[in-house]
């Protein structure tokens, strides 16, 4: 962001809440977005920032100090059983990881425990069963003839021993 004067500023923001006040209400007032999440969330992005460094001119009707807007009043309340999380204005990996890290219930906790136990295991568990499979392909009596491939070709047969080790 270049350098602005605070009169700079004051136009910018303007500008901002005016687009972010309008993309709002066509978002939740009238279910008829205009631009995508990473338009808008960019550019409340920039207000927040400049609010940041030009603290005189946050007021309290800035989208960024509400939220939501008004909704579509033909949409009924939904009682969620369990509290929605959000993921705030997340915009990278790392930036995912921490939130995550940040806002997790029990169960979500509980599933990131098993994935890090039984995602590490799966590439083993997917070169076992291609080894299985190898294995009964060349051992399989009747699939390429009235033998196994390793009785019809006995050369091979120190290979099949190592793939059924490995299997």
């Amino acid at each position: 962001m270049a350098v602005l004067t605070h009169n700079e500023a004051s136009q910018k923001v303007d500008e901002l809440r005016k687009k972010l006040d309008k993309w709002a209400d066509d978002y939740y007032a009238k279910d008829a977005p205009v631009v995508e999440d990473a338009v808008y969330d960019k550019t409340y992005q920039e207000l927040v920032e400049l609010e940041q460094k030009f603290s005189d001119l946050v007021t309290a009707d800035s989208i960024t100090q509400r939220v939501g807007g008004e909704i579509k009043s033909d949409l009924s309340k939904v009682e969620h059983p369990v509290p929605m999380l959000s993921m705030g204005d997340v915009f990278s990996k790392d930036e995912l990881k921490e939130v995550a890290g940040k806002e997790t219930n029990p169960v979500m906790k509980l599933i990131k425990v098993l994935s890090d136990i039984f995602v590490p295991l799966i590439p083993a568990l997917v070169a076992g069963g291609l080894l299985m499979a190898l294995n009964n392909v060349l051992t399989g009596a009747g699939l390429f003839g009235p033998q196994s491939v390793v009785e019809m070709y006995p050369g091979i047969k120190g290979f099949a021993e190592i793939v059924n080790l490995m299997a």
